[in-house]
């Protein structure tokens, strides 16, 4: 099935135009929290931690299944 992830951040939202076949909605949240786990990484390199944004997973019907929360994609020890 073709799943769209779009992150949404600052009130803003960057738009998935292509998406990916994944086989299910569970390997699609997978993916968006490795997606959200990267995104982060990157932005914690440049002194930022994005808690607040997401990644709302969109199935082929075009309706948003699932948003996955930044926040949620990790856990602080």
């Amino acid at each position: 099935m073709r799943y769209l992830l779009h992150l949404r951040f600052d009130g803003e939202i960057f738009r998935d135009a292509q998406g990916m076949d994944l086989p299910d909605l569970e390997a699609a949240c997978f993916h968006a929290t490795k997606i959200a786990r990267d995104i982060m990484g990157e932005e914690a390199r440049n002194g930022r931690l994005p808690l607040a944004w997401s990644i709302e997973v969109e199935d082929k019907l075009r309706e948003i299944v699932t948003e996955i929360p930044f926040r949620d994609a990790l856990t602080v020890q």
